[in-house]
């Protein structure tokens, strides 16, 4: 069963949303995300299947970091899928 994985980068993105998609063929089962550098002022505030079924989708919040895109962390969406036999 693959996993396939979003990664999100250091920009200033205060509000985003990233989307992990499956392979062609797979459908999503379940989904997450990880953000290893978040601090108490950044949330998440969505995780679900995308509208079609063929993702997963996390949206993120990261404020009061300031100008620096380097200040903002960076966030894995991640979807677990399995063959689609429709």
């Amino acid at each position: 069963m693959p996993n396939n994985l979003s990664t999100g980068g250091n920009t200033n993105w205060s509000y985003t949303t990233l989307e992990a998609k499956a392979p062609a063929g797979y459908i999503v089962t379940g989904g997450g995300w990880e953000c290893p550098d978040m601090n108490d002022r950044d949330f998440a505030y969505r995780s679900r299947p995308s509208p079609e079924g063929k993702g997963w989708m996390v949206s993120m919040a990261a404020l009061e970091r300031g100008g620096n895109p380097n200040n903002y962390p960076e966030f894995t969406v991640y979807a677990v899928c399995i063959a689609d036999d429709a």
